[in-house]
């Protein structure tokens, strides 16, 4: 019978000596060692990446990496007979945004900008998750005209449009308005200004 598939896995970027990837110890007597699997999307494809001799302890380091936003590790293990187990779930390691710690909203550009175009809002958004939020654009008297949800971004700097319409579809007026990031108990705001 295979070893049982490995547990724990985990990945953390350690540039520039590369990815670390780690799981726990199988106890199977008999384990020759683990095979390390990559891909550079959640559905693969995974190519071994750890060469012909199979890793004995329960760590790799992933020196030759690819250029890629994300990178999906997964691990299997292998007895002394050389039956190999199922690989374990794929774990994301988010390599855009790690250097950003905290979500952020930038200066609105083009800030002042005319009722009939787009106003465009820079996040960034940190590797660390969570993913999911929303900006409200509030007018001069603090009332909602326009909440747009923030759900599926990537980390990384991510830049969210305002078409300058209200909730109802209708082009809102001229005037100051504060784009405000609500993301759990965090309000943070920027002014923006609408001219005719």
């Amino acid at each position: 019978a295979p070893p049982a598939t490995p547990a724990g896995l985990a990945a953390v970027n350690e540039a520039p000596a590369g990815v670390r990837v780690q799981w726990n110890d199988n106890a199977e007597a008999d384990l020759a060692g683990y095979r390390v699997y990559r891909g550079v999307a959640a559905a693969g494809p995974f190519a071994l990446i750890s060469g012909a001799s199979l890793v004995t302890a329960s760590e790799y380091v992933d020196v030759s990496h690819p250029d890629s936003a994300a990178l999906w590790y997964q691990v299997s293990a292998v007895d002394d007979a050389g039956n190999e187990s199922a690989r374990t779930a794929a774990f994301r390691l988010w390599l855009a945004g790690e250097e950003i710690v905290a979500w952020a909203l930038q200066p609105a550009y083009p800030n002042p900008s005319p009722i009939s175009a787009s106003v465009t809002l820079p996040l960034e958004v940190p590797a660390a998750g969570p993913f999911e939020g929303a900006l409200e654009i509030t007018n001069s008297a603090g009332e909602r005209v326009r909440r747009i949800v923030l759900a599926g971004l990537t980390p990384g700097v991510q830049s969210v449009q305002w078409d300058g319409l209200n909730d109802a579809g209708r082009r809102t007026a001229p005037g100051v308005y504060r784009a405000w990031l609500v993301l759990g108990g965090r309000r943070d705001a920027v002014k923006v200004v609408r001219t005719p």
